[in-house]
């Protein structure tokens, strides 16, 4: 009798370590050169990139990462379907998510916040497209149709940027809905993405457009996964992510070719309206003669090639920014012959009966707070919940962070202050 339990309990225990080592195999076989182990490739396949059909694509998105010393578990970067109008279907390729392209500006260390999204106004219409694919006998078509989806018809973002220890504003193209969007098979038809959430969509896409301009350097090349998917390209199966300018901006829509209008020079009107817009909110945000002088300078070689009127509208918001700091300037000095002491009035003795500010007469005033300090109150002044501050917050700890270390610590001293003034109403 104690055999047989012994014998029962000894096949139950073997049952239940064979179920415990029995596992699904990975959707995608793992590869010979991936070496992390098989759960973490089955952690990337079936919940960091559940919609990838190809090993080589997943593995591009890790060797991807380490490069660029990212966690691939996060999903910086996106496997993204593009149409290959070569083999007529979908392929795989690797585009950067918004967030690595957020990464990217952050790492520069002058990256100083972002404005919120202005949309234009709504628009609603059904959709419905079909093309011919394929050469020979090997012609077929392809098409697509969807309901009315309701859009904003434009969006656009404003960046700042700390150039020469300013804050400078950095306004983002105007990015229209109709001209962006992913298609189904690349058809002109929204694919589920951007049907479900058109206005969010919209919002990435012109993020990233506004980084580009704000950094040229670090990303003039880099178009995000939200402006890649279901794009038409011509590319052979097994290319994936090597891209240069000329195909991306190809296969985002194919831009219009730069029409030049009469008495503009080498500007289109776009180009001109944008640059036009970019230094007047650029100067509008300066906060030192000194720094206007040196933007000044910098963009001497474009101003000069603007048209009269241009020219006027820039030299108008020069001027306009340069009497805003005089009547700042004045003020502060107003400020500061009220607070000192009036002449002929008496000097408060000390303990020992001598005058408050020791043997000197003519002792120091303690110096007055940074500028950004001052500011920052005055802005804290207006906001009245912790949900807004702590939106604000977020928006300025790029631009507290590359301030020096005691300007850093008053700056989140009054920020905390404020926050306990709040809690405790």
């Amino acid at each position: 009798m104690v055999d047989n339990r012994s014998r029962q309990s000894s096949d139950r225990d073997e049952r239940n370590a064979q179920a415990l080592v029995t596992v699904q195999p990975p959707r995608l076989p793992m590869p010979a050169e991936y070496t992390d182990g098989i759960g973490k490739w089955k952690v990337l396949i079936d919940s960091i990139y559940p919609s990838a059909k190809s090993v080589d694509g997943v593995l591009l998105a890790v060797r991807y990462c380490e490069s660029r010393k990212l966690d691939v578990m996060k999903r910086p970067v996106h496997v993204v379907p593009i149409w290959s109008t070569k083999l007529g279907r979908e392929v795989e390729s690797v585009w950067p998510g918004i967030g690595e392209i957020r990464i990217t500006a952050s790492r520069t260390g002058v990256y100083a916040g972002i404005d919120d999204c202005a949309f234009g106004p709504m628009k609603t219409m059904p959709f419905k497209d079909k093309a011919t694919r394929g050469s020979g006998d090997k012609k077929f078509v392809v098409e697509a149709q969807c309901e009315a989806v309701t859009f904003p018809e434009w969006a656009q973002i404003t960046v700042y940027k700390i150039v020469g220890g300013v804050r400078c504003a950095f306004v983002g193209p105007r990015v229209e809905w109709l001209e962006i969007f992913s298609g189904e098979k690349a058809l002109r038809v929204p694919n589920e993405r951007w049907r479900r959430a058109p206005k969010s969509q919209l919002e990435k896409c012109c993020e990233a457009a506004a980084l580009r301009r704000a950094f040229p350097e670090e990303l003039g090349n880099v178009y995000a996964a939200e402006e890649m998917e279901g794009r038409a390209m011509d590319v052979p199966e097994g290319e994936y992510a090597v891209v240069d300018r000329e195909e991306a901006e190809k296969a985002a829509n194919k831009r219009p070719e730069r029409e030049k209008e009469e008495g503009l020079g080498d500007w289109t009107r776009q180009e001109l309206d944008d640059y036009v817009i970019l230094l007047q909110e650029g100067f509008a945000s300066t906060k030192s003669e000194a720094a206007i002088n040196r933007a000044r300078a910098k963009e001497d070689k474009f101003i000069d090639t603007l048209p009269s009127a241009e020219r006027k509208l820039v030299e108008a918001a020069i001027d306009k920014a340069m009497s805003r700091l005089a009547v700042e300037q004045a003020e502060r000095d107003r400020k500061a012959a009220k607070a000192a002491p009036q002449e002929g009035k008496e000097p408060s003795e000390g303990a020992d009966g001598a005058p408050e500010g020791g043997n000197n007469p003519e002792a120091p005033e303690p110096p007055s707070e940074p500028r950004y300090i001052v500011n920052l109150r005055k802005l804290l002044a207006e906001i009245t919940t912790i949900e807004d501050l702590d939106g604000f917050e977020t928006d300025e700890k790029p631009y507290i962070a590359g301030m020096a270390a005691d300007e850093q610590d008053m700056a989140r001293d009054v920020i905390q202050h404020h926050r306990d003034t709040l809690s405790s109403q």
